[in-house]
């Protein structure tokens, strides 16, 4: 029930996060994560509330439902290369779920595969002619 749910919410939800911080893979995008985090209160409760089913997790050094990686890790992965990606100040404990998200050898896998795309599709990532961009 608890996969369920919060691939539900992850699914339907977070609306500001997602039109605010495009996941790429490939930029390092701090200068503009720390701007609009600062500027935009709704982004900062997407994030307190992603923070807060992280947190919820059986497991502290777990995953979102437990031992193994689950449907509901998948949907949070974007998110996690998000909040890397635009540097989002996190708690401790979501450092954590990061860390384990980040050993995970499909998620790394995933990521070796989108960095060889090079793909960029400019109406979604105006950042790159707003701003000196270190690309990775």
């Amino acid at each position: 029930m608890r996969a369920r749910s919060i691939t539900a919410e992850m699914h339907s939800g977070f609306m500001t996060l997602r039109s605010m911080c495009p996941m790429n893979i490939e930029a390092e995008l701090a200068e503009v994560g720390e701007k609009i985090w600062q500027e935009n209160v709704q982004l900062q409760r997407d994030v307190q509330r992603i923070e807060e089913i992280w947190r919820s997790r059986p497991d502290r050094n777990g995953f979102l439902c437990g031992e193994y990686f689950s449907i509901a890790n998948t949907f949070y992965a974007p998110i996690v290369m998000c909040f890397i990606g635009y540097a989002i100040p996190l708690k401790e404990e979501s450092q954590r779920y990061i860390q384990t998200m980040l050993s995970n050898t499909a998620r790394q896998q995933w990521v070796q595969e989108a960095k060889r795309e090079h793909c960029f599709v400019e109406c979604e990532e105006p950042y790159r002619k707003n701003i000196n961009v270190h690309l990775v």
